[in-house]
């Protein structure tokens, strides 16, 4: 494994750097998140018994919103040479469908609110799961990419190594 803090590959099977301890990034992919969807779906219920109003739950909605919007925005805001951004085409893709999901889905809760109809509630659920899925795609995308960097990286170190030279790759 490559280690980000002191460039070196690491041997050990610790899950820390034999070099600097410093901890190594996870060979395993990661797990299924729905935070965001169990959140909403609790930030709902607790509007239908009554524990928040119209007005935080709107609130809640809103602020949101404002934090996907801005995640959006950081994302069409990356400067990269376009042989990077066209590397994370599709772990971008499936981020922002995610996102655009999850707005989606406190677009319904806003419709629920506002009409009662529970048809509205099952559709921000399913709106959400669905946005979650995508955002646990380019989760995994990103994984992938990332390790097939350190696989890279490692080759070229072994590379550099048995040619005698440095056993050192600094990123800048």
């Amino acid at each position: 494994m490559f280690c980000l803090e002191c460039n070196k590959v690491s041997h050990s099977n610790s899950g820390k750097c034999e070099h600097c301890g410093a901890v190594l990034a996870s060979s395993k992919s990661p797990d299924f998140i729905d935070s965001s969807v169990q959140e909403l779906k609790f930030t709902v219920h607790r509007w239908e018994i009554g524990v928040i109003d119209d007005s935080e739950l709107l609130d809640w909605v809103e602020r949101k919103e404002n934090f996907c919007r801005d995640i959006i925005r950081d994302v069409d805001s990356i400067e990269a040479p376009p042989e990077v951004l066209a590397s994370l085409s599709e772990e971008i893709k499936y981020g922002k469908l995610g996102i655009e999901g999850t707005l989606n889905a406190l677009e319904a809760v806003r419709n629920y609110v506002e009409s009662g109809d529970k048809h509205y509630r099952e559709e921000a659920y399913s709106l959400a799961e669905s946005g979650n899925r995508m955002v646990n795609k380019a989760m995994n995308i990103n994984f992938d990419n990332f390790k097939n960097l350190q696989e890279c990286l490692e080759e070229l170190l072994d590379a550099t190594a048995n040619n005698s030279g440095p056993q050192e790759f600094f990123i800048s």
